[in-house]
């Protein structure tokens, strides 16, 4: 939706625009252009997805300022915009902007897995739009280092305003998507081994979200390595949500993760 000329990006039913969700969503969109573009190109949907994609792209390129080391991963109070039923041109309160700084706590989660769609799509774009391409994967580069050299989650540190709608658990695990997005698109092997070195596998991921980047990690390893400790474990992923599996399934079939969201667990799993 647009307000005064600008595009905004909400999330729910309120009007928060919140990073750490959607940079997860757009970077699982463009894995799937990058993984898949044949079939959008075949069903006549690649224009539709590199507009989808252009959005969230163009926000995090603004929200991410490297000249003054700012990272802007929030914009609305959780509180304040649930409060309010109605048309965003309608609302009047105070509309807080949360940034993380070098001196304010770390955000590695968020940065980092807003790095890996910034990579992603600079991929996504490399053979359409040179000059957009390389624009993303500029900010990609300056915004993991600062998420390398800050590291800390969100909303324990400047965001805390997040913790009851989109809170996180920890960063590694962006922070190694981050990294083979980044290799992925530069063939870089400092990316590949920050990889590594931020994979905490051994036990089989809960979920694919927004807080749970595990899997996409392991398989991103996994692409690049081939690599059968990273294969066995996505494998047992996908087993765990297949019937006779860990993930309880209903009568009708559908893989039920959790009373919230269910279907969000079960859709992104049917995705990879």
């Amino acid at each position: 939706m647009y307000h005064n000329g600008t595009l905004l990006i909400v999330t729910a039913g309120d009007h928060v625009k919140f990073n750490l969700p959607m940079a997860f969503s757009a970077h699982v969109l463009a894995y799937g252009l990058n993984r898949w573009k044949d079939g959008y190109s075949s069903s006549n949907q690649l224009q539709n997805m590199y507009e989808m994609l252009r959005t969230p792209l163009d926000y995090f390129m603004k929200c991410w300022r490297p000249q003054s080391q700012e990272y802007y991963a929030q914009v609305g109070n959780g509180a304040a915009d649930h409060a309010f039923w109605g048309r965003p041109e309608d609302m009047h309160m105070q509309r807080p902007a949360y940034k993380c700084t070098a001196s304010n706590g770390g955000c590695s989660d968020v940065e980092g897995i807003t790095v890996a769609a910034l990579a992603a799509g600079s991929m996504a774009f490399k053979a359409s739009d040179a000059a957009y391409s390389q624009r993303l994967l500029a900010s990609a580069k300056s915004l993991y280092d600062f998420a390398n050299a800050h590291k800390g989650i969100y909303n324990k540190g400047p965001i805390s305003d997040a913790t009851s709608y989109y809170g996180s658990t920890g960063y590694k695990d962006e922070l190694c998507v981050a990294a083979m997005e980044l290799y992925k698109a530069t063939k870089d092997a400092k990316y590949l081994n920050d990889a590594k070195a931020n994979f905490e596998g051994n036990d089989v991921a809960w979920a694919l979200s927004w807080d749970d980047n595990h899997v996409m990690c392991e398989l991103l390893l996994y692409e690049e390595t081939k690599d059968n400790r990273y294969k066995g474990l996505v494998e047992s992923f996908v087993r765990s949500y297949m019937p006779g599996g860990s993930v309880h399934q209903t009568p009708c079939g559908l893989a039920w993760r959790d009373q919230w969201g269910s279907l969000r667990y079960a859709g992104i799993f049917q995705r990879e």
